[in-house]
């Protein structure tokens, strides 16, 4: 049974939903969060947050179909500044890990590095979709896609309209799987 990577560290599951594709022009809207203890997995603690978008102008609404995004849903989010020190508060120390790290890292080293906020994240991060592939793909996963997967993990899905903390629900769920294998 291999065991989590480094079990000093909470593990910051992390997913964001954006206004596109391009970290820097694009913005988050949604953080999820859920942190899991270095020892057995459990869930420490989670954080859901709607982040008001700066450039709503900016929106590829292909991305607002995604995730859901409407201007009344959001009118009691939260400026990004507060949701990433709500995000760091839970965070110190801990390995930043998502399903596509490359991905949502970059929307999230953007925002840390826009507002000046510093975060205590650890240096080295875990990507499930990699693991998932090193792992899955001898057994026979076509896909690395997150409900590719679930649905080979024998996990439901990720709901149609995409929420942070579902994505972030989800991608911790194969982490602790894959965790096992």
């Amino acid at each position: 049974m291999t065991k989590p990577v480094n079990k000093a560290k909470p593990i910051a599951v992390t997913d964001v939903e954006t206004t596109g594709l391009a970290a820097g022009f694009h913005e988050i809207i949604e953080i999820g969060l859920v942190l899991l203890a270095p020892d057995d997995l459990r869930t420490i603690s989670e954080l859901s947050l709607k982040v008001k978008p700066r450039y709503p102008f900016r929106m590829d609404w292909g991305a607002a179909r995604v995730n859901g995004y409407c201007e009344r849903d959001w009118c009691e989010a939260v400026d990004l500044e507060t949701a990433l020190w709500r995000y760091v508060d839970l965070t110190d120390g801990a390995v930043f890990a998502a399903h596509n790290v490359n991905f949502d890292w970059s929307f999230m080293s953007h925002a840390f590095e826009t507002t000046g906020i510093r975060h205590s994240l650890a240096p080295h991060m875990l990507c499930t979709m990699a693991m998932a592939g090193d792992r899955l793909r001898p057994h026979g996963l076509q896909s690395r896609s997150l409900k590719s997967v679930a649905t080979f993990l024998g996990l439901p899905p990720e709901a149609e309209i995409h929420r942070a903390i579902n994505g972030a629900r989800l991608a911790a769920e194969i982490y602790r799987k894959l965790a096992e294998k």
